[in-house]
């Protein structure tokens, strides 16, 4: 019986221990219920906030990369136009020094100054170096007919001293051998200088 009711004193024991946690643990669990409850609330409006932070995000990036097309659109039209500008540029000051050289040009076919102490104006100085050009060009044309005319009679002339240097050499070669048989000794060669070529007579 003791034994029953020490474990009966045990049970209420915890059971008030129990009861006495639980309202220590009252206010906590219900702080906890709370926070709970605002974290939520917190992190469903961070996901609301996100989901438009993205879709803001992904139309500024469209727009920013057409932007940039753009950009690089007006960028290559504006280096044409400069291009264009430059070209046109040129081309007017090119047109204006032509016009002012056939001014003067003008001027000096109507006694009005000279080019040149020998040229009266461009148009003297062009003729001149034209009929100077053409003169070349016909003694050029001279000098080619005068190569392929002379170029048959010259190989056949270096054709002949080159027989006639065989024939002497077989000519010397033969002496040779005839005096060393006869006398032991060589016959004396005497090379004569006939222009630019070099004629052996022997003795």
């Amino acid at each position: 019986g003791e034994t029953l009711e020490e474990i009966s004193a045990i049970v209420r024991n915890i059971t008030q221990q129990l009861k006495s946690k639980k309202g220590e643990l009252a206010p906590q669990i219900k702080a906890l219920r709370e926070t709970r409850k605002q974290y939520q609330q917190v992190e469903d409006d961070y996901l609301k906030k996100k989901n438009a932070y993205e879709k803001i995000a992904v139309g500024l990036e469209i727009e920013r990369q057409q932007l940039e097309q753009d950009c690089d659109a007006f960028q290559d039209e504006c280096l044409r136009e400069e291009s264009r500008y430059h070209y046109l540029q040129c081309l007017r000051n090119t047109i204006e020094s032509q016009i002012t050289k056939m001014r003067q040009e003008e001027k000096w076919d109507a006694g009005d100054g000279r080019l040149l102490p020998d040229f009266k104006n461009y148009k003297e100085l062009y003729k001149n170096k034209m009929s100077q050009q053409e003169n070349l060009a016909k003694q050029l044309r001279k000098q080619q007919k005068d190569i392929r005319e002379n170029e048959g009679s010259n190989i056949e002339q270096r054709k002949m001293f080159a027989d006639l240097k065989k024939l002497l050499d077989c000519k010397l070669k033969t002496k040779k051998q005839q005096a060393n048989r006869e006398t032991g000794l060589y016959e004396e060669v005497d090379t004569s200088d006939f222009g630019s070529a070099n004629v052996m007579s022997i003795s």
